[in-house]
């Protein structure tokens, strides 16, 4: 297992946040018009799953998630010290899922999986957070737990069928 990056992984790594906030600035005031918290990601799901799909597809190997979440948490860490864990949890959990189910980023199957888990799973670790450290209005959205499911499965399968498009459209220009 290769866990070394190089100066160029990590600039491609930190062009990649700087891409994910700059389009996250750009659908900014689109988002300002969902009240609930919980539809804003699948907003963001297209930006992430496909901009997260290149990133591990230019540098296929383990913990790229992870170095790619602990900049991008340290940039969110200005706005709000709890969404510091929010990405970097997420990307650990993925990482996870893909080190023990396909050993790594070594077929296309794992970073389309990997590139439609990671913003899914923030929905629910994001929910998790709130509940252990604003609780409050939160703690209500346990009585229905079942949404947040429902837009965790949501999120994956439109980051899924995004990067199934995405991947077709890729082929045919190759």
């Amino acid at each position: 297992m290769e866990f070394k990056f190089t100066l160029r992984e990590l600039l491609v790594v930190t062009l990649t946040v700087a891409g994910v906030f700059t389009i996250s600035y750009l659908l900014l005031p689109i988002m300002a018009m969902f009240p609930v918290f919980i539809y804003k990601p699948l907003l963001l799901t297209p930006v992430f799953s496909i901009l997260v799909f290149m990133l591990i597809n230019n540098i296929p190997k383990i913990g790229i998630l992870a170095v790619f979440s602990f900049i991008l948490s340290g940039v969110l860490f200005l706005l709000s010290p709890i969404m510091f864990f929010i990405p970097l949890t997420a990307a650990l959990l993925v990482e996870g899922v893909i080190w023990v189910f396909f050993g790594g980023y070594n077929n296309i199957k794992a970073k389309i999986i990997a590139a439609s888990l990671y913003p899914a799973l923030q929905i629910p670790v994001a929910l998790l957070f709130a509940i252990l450290v604003i609780g409050g209005k939160y703690n209500k959205i346990l009585a229905n737990l079942w949404i947040v499911v429902l837009f965790t499965i949501l999120s994956f399968l439109f980051g899924l069928s995004i990067l199934t498009i995405f991947k077709r459209i890729l082929s045919k220009n190759l």
